[in-house]
């Protein structure tokens, strides 16, 4: 199973669940021996240590994986950790076939199966996503029980005797807080007023349907990206908005707004990936 993997801060939106969790630059989030436990809690450790420590490290460096593509709202990342996820379960149920019953394998197998199967549930609704179904908060929903589960999976390794991580390298388990770009963000009552109060000659430039509210919204800087909802449920593609201290305007949909907009995110890793990556991962500043 992989070891665990370094994950870079998830600044005040991914946080961690855990008490302890670094910033910044922390060490890598692993399972580590702790042989005194062992000792006490197993009368043959070796084998125990060694299937238990493969699947807390498993478990834990895909929680690792999942944590910066849910904070950053990239779809294509949370799909990929949940493809890792699969594969780390068929390696826990062969640490299930080998422990011949240990007890303490068991749980930590059947823990580390609870968080990897919440991460392949998080990378279905992402791939719904990504197809332009459903919404983000479908994501992040599941977020809080991913949480109990790790803690689940902390209590069964530390049984085992693996310790995951220290005080100051624990996996940044994401948490049900908005994405980073919805905080602040207007409401969708907010930009439906602007919406309204549009000429009709810039609503044009976006659609002639009838619009009845915004969802997914995204906002960075003065920019504002949120996709419409129809009234006959219609699909539109999102439209982008200026917030110049509360005076939300909507940006004409022609080649002189859209300039606009990229010429102010293009080549800025601060502004959401979505607004400057294709769906097929492809830039669309080039």
């Amino acid at each position: 199973m992989r070891a665990g993997l370094g994950l870079t801060a998830a600044g005040a939106v991914v946080v961690a669940a855990l008490a302890g969790c670094g910033s910044g630059g922390s060490p890598l989030a692993a399972a580590t021996l702790d042989p005194a436990a062992s000792l006490q809690a197993q009368p043959s450790p070796t084998a125990t240590l060694t299937w238990a420590q493969r699947d807390c490290e498993g478990a834990t460096a895909v929680v690792n994986d999942v944590a910066g593509p849910v904070e950053h709202q990239d779809a294509d990342g949370v799909v990929r950790a949940g493809q890792m996820a699969a594969t780390d379960v068929s390696l826990v149920e062969e640490s299930l076939l080998e422990s011949e019953g240990d007890e303490e394998i068991t749980s930590v197998a059947g823990a580390a199966t609870g968080v990897l199967g919440e991460i392949e549930a998080m990378a279905s609704e992402a791939a719904q996503y990504k197809d332009g179904f459903g919404s983000w908060l479908n994501v992040t929903d599941q977020a809080p029980q991913l949480a109990n589960d790790y803690k689940s999976l902390e209590s069964a390794c530390s049984a085992a005797g693996v310790t995951i991580g220290g005080d100051e390298s624990r996996p940044a388990v994401p948490t049900a807080v908005p994405n980073a770009y919805n905080v602040g963000c207007p409401t969708s009552g907010q930009l439906f007023a602007a919406w309204n109060a549009a000429p009709d000659s810039i609503r044009e430039t976006w659609t002639s349907l009838g619009l009845t509210g915004f969802r997914d919204t995204q906002c960075w800087k003065q920019w504002v990206t949120a996709k419409p909802v129809a009234s006959d449920n219609e699909d539109v593609e999102q439209i982008i908005f200026t917030d110049n201290s509360g005076q939300i305007a909507v940006l004409p949909g022609t080649q002189s707004g859209f300039s606009e907009f990229m010429a102010a995110v293009c080549g800025n890793t601060g502004a959401p990936s979505s607004w400057t990556t294709k769906a097929d991962g492809s830039t669309s500043c080039s």
